[in-house]
């Protein structure tokens, strides 16, 4: 017996008194039948009418279900917010593959047969999101959102009144990593970042050897030049003044005794010009035995004693060229000023040097008594350029007078590396 419903179509099998039913998930063009709109032709063919149409068929060519309540995907939705369109998979008999991170994926659910249609609940779940267990309350549909990159398995069975299971239905679906999150993207990226890196590098290396190729030309070129030139007047000077009369006081002998010493001052001053510009003294230790030369070269002549006293360890520390230019003058300066206006008889040399880079240089002067023209620096014009150098390499200068004679300057640069 054939029966229409608006639930569906039932077969009522009168010897077993069970029911088959049939909706649209088993190929039903609908689920409404109108009432007593059915009829049936001399060759056994069925018709049954509805709001939507008319259905015909032959009762022999239906399958009878077998009540193994087989569990089905009919289809998969998935939103593409890039075109703007649902899109769906039918026919899910191999793996389905989307796009990087879906808008929403929708899951349909069905069954081959239906005793009792509005029980009927399923239980799912997504390995790789889950591996637990959810039960459906009546919905078919399933919506997944925002699936990251990845594989995963939709495991989904039908649930029937009486707690049994139906045969399970499952669906891989593979969500493809967007380019920029690929291993080989990233692998560019580090590659291309190295590459710049080693460009970069190597642009610096470039410059830091034309720079010191330009220093090293510059100091040989004023050691060959000039520096030549004036030992030779420095040289004439001296033999001028010794053919001249030794006890004699004329100003010729004078001005040639003036001469021979501002020579040696030049002299110094050269060198201490093509020691800043020599690219193979940007050391600290090269720094500290500049200093103890230009002490010797400068006060041993004046039969001034002195003593240095260094840091117990020198870093392998490089300092700048502005560093090294501006700290060695005012050292000089410093010494230039002693001999001046406090004539030392011993001079004491303290460095302490920081990991920090903070430089710091005690001079105790033991000098003679003041007769009247002694001054501290801090009332000499020496003062207003040797603020502006403190300015450049970040410095501070104190000078005190103890009443035992003994005038103590402390030297402060916070941090003499290169950077």
């Amino acid at each position: 017996m054939w029966i229409s419903t608006r639930q569906g179509l039932s077969r009522f099998d009168i010897a077993s008194g069970t029911f088959c039913n049939y909706f649209e998930e088993n190929g039903l063009p609908f689920d409404v039948f109108n009432t007593g709109s059915s009829a049936k032709e001399s060759d056994g063919t069925l018709f049954f009418g509805g709001p939507n149409g008319l259905m015909f068929f032959k009762p022999d060519s239906v399958p009878v279900l077998g009540f193994h309540h087989q569990t089905i995907i009919p289809a998969v939705m998935a939103y593409s917010s890039r075109h703007d369109t649902l899109i769906t998979f039918s026919m899910l008999d191999k793996p389905l593959s989307l796009w990087p991170y879906p808008e929403y994926v929708e899951i349909l659910l069905g069954a081959d047969e239906y005793l009792q249609r509005d029980k009927i609940r399923f239980r799912y779940r997504m390995h790789g999101i889950s591996d637990n267990w959810n039960f459906t309350n009546g919905e078919r549909e399933i919506k997944y959102f925002k699936l990251p990159p990845g594989n995963y398995k939709f495991e989904v069975q039908v649930w029937l009144p009486g707690g049994r299971y139906g045969e399970p239905a499952s669906l891989s679906i593979t969500v493809y990593k967007p380019f920029y999150e690929s291993y080989w993207f990233i692998a560019f990226l580090i590659f291309k970042s190295l590459l710049l890196a080693h460009l970069i590098y190597l642009l610096r290396v470039r410059r830091v050897l034309k720079e010191q190729q330009i220093r090293r030309q510059i100091a040989d070129d004023l050691h060959d030049d000039i520096g030549n030139k004036l030992n030779i007047v420095s040289i004439l000077a001296q033999k001028i003044a010794r053919t001249a009369d030794a006890g004699s006081d004329t100003p010729q002998q004078t001005s040639l005794q003036k001469l021979v010493g501002v020579t040696k001052e030049a002299l110094m001053s050269l060198h201490t010009m093509i020691w800043t510009v020599d690219p193979t003294k940007d050391k600290v230790e090269n720094l500290l035995n500049r200093m103890e030369d230009f002490a010797d070269d400068f006060l041993r002549p004046l039969n001034i004693a002195f003593s240095f006293r260094f840091p117990s360890h020198i870093p392998e520390r490089e300092v700048s060229l502005n560093m090294r230019h501006h700290l060695i003058l005012i050292y000089q300066e410093l010494l230039t000023n002693m001999i001046k206006y406090s004539p030392p008889v011993h001079i004491n040399f303290l460095i302490d040097l920081q990991d920090s880079g903070k430089f710091e240089l005690e001079i105790l002067n033991e000098h003679r008594p003041n007769i009247g023209e002694y001054e501290l620096l801090s009332g000499r014009r020496g003062l207003e350029s040797l603020k502006r150098r403190l300015e450049q390499v970040g410095g501070e200068l104190a000078q005190s007078e103890s009443s035992d004679l003994i005038q103590k300057t402390n030297l402060v640069i916070y941090n003499i590396y290169k950077k």
